[in-house]
């Protein structure tokens, strides 16, 4: 027992990965690594990592008005597939019909009609679109976030280092596991132990285990 644990750990400080791991409950490691056993003698490396987020004072509250974005816009869609959109102010100004065209006179000097006389083109259907939106700052609020990375097979999680660098650094929450028999995982004998299915449940206890409100999952082939 005491020596498979140490295997395990020898593991991630010189590179091998040992035959058998012995079950152990979740341990973590001071280079910042966690050992969580999914099922009975079936355990994962996994690195998780939490930033320190800085304390920002409470924002004072804001009148409603501030902040909000409206969006008016009349969408005129004519016989000959035409499609014409455009933004409408709070109020209109009385300008002349934006749909009308100017009949251009006969090249021989004879006018086709009366001057100034506009002819309307019949529009096949209009739509107008009159919504709001209040635009609000998060910076430094993604504590109900984690990203997920998830290696493909023959990979381990060391794929993602520079992301998981990237990323805590930002103030997200990063998880990134060793798949089973990959890393520094344990690697069990049997064939079935690696279907997708069997990955997909390691998984999932893996998200059970790390999952907050907002989560993205990030993967590389086979993950």
């Amino acid at each position: 027992m005491l020596t498979s644990i140490t295997d395990g750990f020898l593991c991630c400080l010189l590179g091998k990965t040992p035959n058998a791991v012995a079950p152990l409950d979740s341990v973590e490691s001071s280079d910042g690594f966690t050992f969580l056993e999914v099922k009975p003698g079936r355990i994962l490396r996994i690195r998780h990592d939490v930033p320190n987020r800085p304390e920002f004072p409470p924002e004072p509250e804001e009148p409603a008005e501030r902040g909000a974005v409206r969006c008016k816009r009349r969408i005129t869609l004519y016989r000959n597939g035409q499609l014409l959109i455009e933004n409408l102010p709070d109020a209109a100004p009385q300008n002349p019909d934006p749909n009308a065209e100017q009949e251009n006179s006969d090249p021989s000097g004879i006018p086709a009609a009366t001057p100034g006389k506009r002819r309307k083109r019949k529009p096949k259907k209009v739509v107008t679109v009159d919504c709001e939106k209040r635009i609000t700052g998060c910076k430094g609020a993604h504590g109900d976030v984690v990203i997920f990375f998830i290696h493909g097979v023959g990979g381990s999680l060391d794929i993602w280092k520079e992301q998981l660098e990237f990323f805590s650094k930002l103030g997200y929450e990063v998880v990134a596991p060793d798949l089973a028999g990959h890393g520094c995982s344990s690697a069990p004998p049997v064939a079935a132990a690696y279907t997708f299915y069997a990955l997909a449940e390691d998984m999932r206890v893996v998200f059970k285990r790390y999952a907050k409100k907002r989560n993205i999952l990030v993967g590389h082939s086979y993950g």
